[in-house]
């Protein structure tokens, strides 16, 4: 084992703060991005597809590489991997504000995914090499959590100042300025621990079979209504994503070291929690894709106030996390998921009766806040439910299969609901089509809730 040199006292903050913005960057950067998305396809003459990579390529290198992230971290030091991971996320984010065209702009938001996944498992490893005590980590994790939120919320609003008195490319630059701050405070005021591991353990052919699915998957999906459902490169791509997947289950059924552990799914807590996190950010990231399209083509809206009609959808998540946290104490996890599922379908019912006639923006705010808020309840009681499913010595990859289960919903949810609004005959149409399933999905999250998360 291997220490740097670090002086700081326990109860400093700085390095709660610099751990804390790579998460910030992280987060920011899926919500701020959707705000740019009109004007995307104005300035380099984007399709609906092309949109979908550029919020999908980000997510779908995110989810592939969380887990092995966690790896490099513990093989060649958190500290290291994480400032690695920033400084990649600067580069691949000037290359995103400077692309010329949308597949140059694709190619460096897969690029800028790979490098937000080492920030995220190596950031709460640095939490727990700085902060000993109980009660200066928990405070620590507690500032971390809250500063996601923070992002999630101030996206839309900062990305729709800068794409409306800058240009959509503003969206990514951002990230430059603030990115060299926390490589600043991060290489000062952490510290680093490093456990001698066997490379031999990383599961590669896993890794491999992992994003070629999922790439499939994706690609079926989001490029089907230009090819056609019945091309030839469709149908192989479907067939590619089943066969890799099949095999990926029973290469990691077999493996000494998966990187995916099998067996903690006949868990049904497990299973069902990481399931529901899938429908959760199905509905939650998917709605936030097609939203910006919506108030731009049918409400004439600019970035400025996209950004502002798409606060109240992300104001209450800070308030959120902290109810959810008093309902879990006084009631257990199931109170907060039940109520806040059952929310969003509210949320989203409403929200179609609004979009299919038309009516004013204002009336949209409520639901839009019910589902802000919907979103936050079930989020910590979900992390608990899993964290809880999984023995203590294997509570790190039950957190990164928990993440890895939300961005394979984010991307799903962009792709599918994508894909919808880019076949149906009209926007409206499209959006009624989205709301519903959306709202189904929540449906089935209730029932999956009801069955398989105990009252207490």
């Amino acid at each position: 084992m291997s220490q740097n040199n670090f002086s700081m006292k326990p109860q400093s903050k700085l390095p709660m703060i610099a751990i804390s913005i790579g998460f910030f960057l992280v987060i920011m950067d899926v919500t701020i991005v959707n705000v740019a998305l009109p004007q995307l396809t104005q300035s380099l003459h984007s399709s609906v597809s092309q949109l979908q990579w550029v919020v999908d390529g980000y997510t779908l290198t995110f989810a592939c590489f969380l887990l092995t992230a966690g790896y490099l971290g513990d093989l060649f030091g958190a500290k290291k991997m994480y400032l690695y991971g920033l400084a990649g996320f600067i580069i691949t984010s000037l290359g995103c504000g400077l692309a010329p065209n949308a597949a140059t702009l694709i190619s460096f938001r897969l690029l800028q995914g790979f490098f937000a996944s080492l920030l995220i498992p190596t950031s709460l490893t640095l939490i727990n090499n700085v902060y000993k005590e109980d009660k200066a980590r928990a405070n620590a994790v507690a500032f971390w959590a809250s500063s996601g939120a923070i992002a999630a919320a101030c996206g839309p609003v900062l990305g729709g100042i800068l794409v409306n008195y800058y240009s959509w490319r503003s969206v990514f630059l951002v990230n430059i300025p603030v990115g060299i701050i926390a490589i600043y405070l991060s290489s000062r005021y952490t510290m680093d621990i490093v456990h001698k591991i066997q490379k031999a353990n990383f599961d590669i052919f896993g890794q491999l079979l992992i994003i070629i699915s999922i790439a499939a998957l994706s690609y079926g999906l989001i490029e089907a209504p230009n090819l056609g459902w019945t091309s030839s490169y469709i149908i192989w791509s479907f067939t590619l994503f089943i066969l890799t997947f099949i095999i990926f289950l029973f290469v990691e059924a077999r493996q000494a070291y998966p990187m995916v552990d099998i067996s903690l799914f006949k868990n049904p807590h497990f299973s069902a929690s990481a399931v529901l996190g899938i429908f959760l950010s199905f509905g939650f990231y998917g709605f936030l894709f097609i939203m910006p399209l919506y108030l731009h083509t049918i409400k004439h809206f600019t970035p400025l106030q996209i950004g502002f009609a798409l606060f109240p959808f992300t104001v209450l998540m800070l308030l959120g996390n902290i109810l959810s946290g008093k309902m879990y104490g006084k009631y257990g996890a199931r109170f907060p998921i039940l109520w806040g599922f059952a929310m969003s379908i509210l949320g989203f019912l409403l929200l179609f009766v609004l979009v299919h006639n038309d009516l004013p923006y204002t009336i949209m705010i409520f639901p839009l806040l019910l589902m802000g808020m919907a979103c936050a309840l079930i989020m910590p009681a979900l992390t608990a439910v899993i964290l809880n499913a999984a023995p203590k010595s294997k509570a790190g990859f039950a957190s990164a299969m928990f993440n890895t289960s939300r961005q394979l919903g984010s991307l799903l949810g962009v792709a599918v609901l994508g894909t919808i609004i880019n076949m149906a005959p009209n926007l409206i149409l499209g959006m009624d089509i989205s709301l519903l399933i959306a709202a189904a999905g929540y449906v089935i999250s209730v029932l999956l809730t009801l069955i398989f998360i105990k009252p207490n």
